[in-house]
């Protein structure tokens, strides 16, 4: 078999200078994630790790996106990011930058029933706060 054939049949690619940079990219975030994480883990309520937390997931989840990952890849990144600016919200809920941020976070998430009381209340007042745009909110309180 040439070696075309087995790095085919390998699922090895090679990668294009973007997707090589992006890959470089998300080993980068899965590092800074562990070390918020265990920042996390010592102070729950270090409201400003869980946002950068947060921050670091949804970026993880858009490179997910752009390389083409599978769907579950992308969600499970996406709802750690959620879960982790939740958090923050509710130490810090008067932060405008926190309620933004979940509004990029929440417009491309599929919510799924049950909800968690947090992620429901959160919900509730991201529909009341000015930072967050209400069309962001459809498709998350539609699915």
């Amino acid at each position: 078999m040439g070696e075309k054939k087995r790095r085919l049949a390998a699922g090895n690619f090679p990668k294009s200078g973007a997707a090589a940079m992006l890959d470089a990219q998300l080993a980068s975030c899965r590092e800074e994630c562990r070390k918020l994480e265990q920042l996390v883990a010592t102070g729950p309520d270090n409201h400003e790790a869980l946002y950068q937390l947060s921050q670091f997931r949804h970026s993880m989840s858009v490179m997910h996106r752009e390389l083409q990952r599978p769907a579950e890849l992308i969600a499970a990144d996406l709802n750690r990011a959620l879960e982790a600016i939740t958090a923050a919200l509710s130490v810090h809920p008067q932060n405008d930058a926190y309620w933004t941020h979940f509004a990029q976070c929440i417009k491309v998430a599929e919510l799924r029933h049950p909800l968690s009381p947090l992620a429901r209340e959160t919900l509730v007042q991201a529909l009341a706060h000015p930072a967050v745009p209400p069309a962001s909110l459809i498709a998350p309180i539609v699915s």
